[in-house]
């Protein structure tokens, strides 16, 4: 999911950046070479950047469904750099939060457009 280019981007934001490091599980070291690192460490390294991310990004943006028995359209976490748009069908990574607008507002639309037809 993540690339070294995302996670460094990750590490520039200093709040984001320490919470990753409060329980210092993973050292800075391996997030920083994160493309040396083993699949079993990289799994964990993603794991612990998303945790983070939903958490604690600067930027969460939510589109709600119309239909109250379906999940949300869309969910856009992340922080400069790199943005996460997550739905029930997966996550979509952006360098750039315009970009991940722009991609949670067609999808959101498709649905909203969807709820009007129907009534």
């Amino acid at each position: 999911m993540f690339e070294t280019k995302h996670i460094r981007a990750i590490l520039r934001d200093a709040a984001l950046r320490k919470k990753l490091l409060v329980n210092k599980a993973i050292p800075l070291e391996k997030y920083d070479q994160f493309d040396k690192q083993s699949p079993e460490m990289q799994d964990e390294i993603v794991e612990n950047i998303d945790d983070v991310l939903q958490a604690y990004a600067p930027v969460q943006l939510y589109y709600p469904s119309p239909f109250e028995q379906l999940p949300d359209d869309a969910w856009i976490y992340g922080t400069k750099g790199v943005y996460v748009v997550s739905n029930q069908d997966g996550n979509v990574l952006f360098s750039r939060k315009i970009d991940a607008v722009r991609y949670a507002n067609n999808m959101s639309s498709v649905s909203w457009e969807t709820a009007r037809d129907l009534v």
